[in-house]
């Protein structure tokens, strides 16, 4: 089982992050192994945190940043490893949208935090409603 995180990228304070890591531990007992992040803001590096934490628990999760940039790094004591998808052709400013479109493809669970109906975060949930995902709200 495949998950995808989005949240807004100033979500701030921990009042969820108990809640995040209940969630999560919930799918990794009901499968879920590969876990997508965008790695951008806040709620992208409290899901990761809370993602590492698990690993010594369940060694077999995997943590991938999905990349808008094929130059991006990624910082290997945070993910696993990172994936591109193919947006080659797509002008810089529509790398983000179209990105977040392939993590909700690629995905059987959303995990969404927002708090506001505009923003990435609530543009790719909004996809995600409409490809019929299982979305888990915060």
């Amino acid at each position: 089982m495949k998950v995808t995180f989005f949240g807004h990228r100033d979500a701030t304070g921990d009042t969820f992050k108990k809640e995040l890591a209940c969630c999560i531990e919930q799918l990794i007992f009901l499968g879920a192994t590969e876990f997508y992040l965008g790695g951008r803001g806040y709620f992208d590096l409290m899901a990761a945190n809370v993602l590492r934490s698990f690993k010594p628990a369940y060694p077999d999760i995997r943590i991938t940043l999905v990349t808008s940039d094929i130059n991006e790094s990624f910082d290997s004591n945070i993910y696993d490893d990172s994936i591109y998808p193919p947006l080659e052709n797509v002008p810089s400013k529509f790398a983000i949208p179209r990105r977040n479109k392939w993590m909700v493809e690629y995905s059987d669970v959303i995990i969404g935090f927002v708090r506001r109906n505009y923003g990435g975060a609530f543009s790719a949930i909004q996809y995600a409603k409409r490809k019929k995902k299982s979305i888990i709200f915060l």
